[in-house]
C-alpha cells in the first residue's frame, strides 16, 4: 500500500465520525508519526510504500483514532513552542492555547539572558518550564506536581530536549511546600466546573486526566488554594505569575487575586480572541 493509498483510506474512514477537515488532519498526523516524514511534506512521498508491519500498526491506529484517542496519546508524543514533548496518560496534552503564558512571560522578562528563577506549578509534562528554559539560557527551574507519574515524564522531557542540568522537581500540591523567591511563575491549573467534566469531547475527558481537568465546583478551587501563598514566592516589585484560565473565568479570578492582596496586571488573549492568560503581581 502506498502512504496517498493509506491517507485515503483513513481520512474515509474517520470521515464517518468527524468533519471532513478533522479526519484528514488526524490521518496526515497519524502517517507523519508512523513515518517520521513531516506533515508538511507527506505529499512529497505519496509514492512511498508501507510496509505490510506499517500497513497493519497504522490501521490500528486509526481503530484507536475512532474512540476518540488523541494522536499524542498513541504515540506518546506532542509538539509545544517548536519542541516535540513525551506524553503518558498521567500528564494533561499540552495544548496551543498554553503558548500564550510564554508570550507573556517573555514579554515580561524581555532579557534571554537574564539568570532568572522560575515556578511551575502543577508542571505535567514540564511544557512549559522546559520552553521557559530553552527561551531564558541562563534561568533555573522548579516543576511542581502531584503526581509522581506525571513528574516521571517531566524529567524524561527536561534529559530529552537539554534542560535536565537547570531543573529540579517537587511532588506535592501545588507550591506549598517551596521555599525561596521567584522572577517568573507559571501556572496552568485544573479550571474545569467538575460538573462540566462529561459533557467535553471524549479525547479530553476519556483520555487527559481527571486531576488536571477538575477544578471544583465552580473551576476555581485551584486560584483560591494558590493565590493564598503566591506572593511570599514572588520576587517583590519584578516577580510575576502567569494562570491560565477558562472562558468567562477573567472576573471571578481576578477577584481572588485581589483579596490576597495581589493584583492582576495585564489579560492576553488567545487566538480566538477569549482570554487565556493573566499576568498577576504582588
Amino acid at each position: 500500500m502506498h502512504l496517498s493509498t493509506a491517507l485515503k483510506l483513513a481520512k474515509d474512514i474517520m470521515s464517518h465520525f468527524e468533519a471532513i477537515d478533522e479526519a484528514e488532519s488526524f490521518a496526515k498526523h497519524m502517517l507523519a508519526c508512523l513515518t517520521g516524514i513531516e506533515v508538511k511534506r507527506l505529499f512529497l512521498h505519496s509514492d512511498q510504500a508501507l510496509s505490510d508491519d506499517e500497513v497493519q500498526r497504522y490501521l490500528t491506529c486509526v481503530r484507536r483514532g475512532l474512540s476518540g484517542e488523541p494522536v499524542s496519546r498513541i504515540f506518546h508524543k506532542r509538539c509545544f513552542w517548536r519542541h516535540e514533548f513525551y506524553v503518558n496518560a498521567d500528564v494533561l496534552d499540552p495544548r496551543p492555547d498554553s503558548e500564550i503564558i510564554i508570550e507573556a512571560a517573555k514579554e515580561h522578562v524581555n532579557d534571554s539572558s537574564a539568570a532568572i528563577r522560575i515556578l511551575d506549578l502543577g508542571t505535567g509534562s514540564g511544557c512549559l518550564l522546559i520552553t521557559l528554559l530553552h527561551e531564558f539560557k541562563n534561568a533555573y527551574g522548579v516543576g511542581v506536581d502531584l503526581s509522581e507519574k506525571a513528574l516521571k515524564a517531566a524529567v524524561r522531557n527536561t534529559k530529552s530536549l537539554k534542560a535536565y542540568d537547570r531543573a529540579d522537581f517537587v511532588c506535592g500540591h501545588w507550591g506549598q511546600t517551596i521555599s525561596g523567591e521567584f522572577d517568573v511563575i507559571v501556572v496552568n491549573p485544573p479550571y474545569i466546573p467538575s460538573e462540566e467534566i462529561s459533557n467535553l469531547s471524549n479525547n479530553v475527558k476519556n483520555f487527559d486526566p481527571r486531576l488536571a481537568l477538575d477544578g471544583g465546583k465552580d473551576g476555581l478551587v485551584c486560584y483560591r488554594e494558590i493565590a493564598a501563598f503566591l506572593r511570599k514566592l514572588l520576587r517583590p516589585s519584578v516577580g510575576a505569575a502567569f494562570f491560565e484560565v477558562g472562558a468567562g473565568q477573567t472576573p471571578a479570578v481576578i477577584r481572588i487575586f485581589e483579596a490576597q492582596g495581589c493584583c492582576v496586571k495585564k489579560v492576553f488573549k488567545d487566538l480566538n480572541g477569549i482570554d487565556r492568560c493573566l499576568k498577576v503581581q504582588s
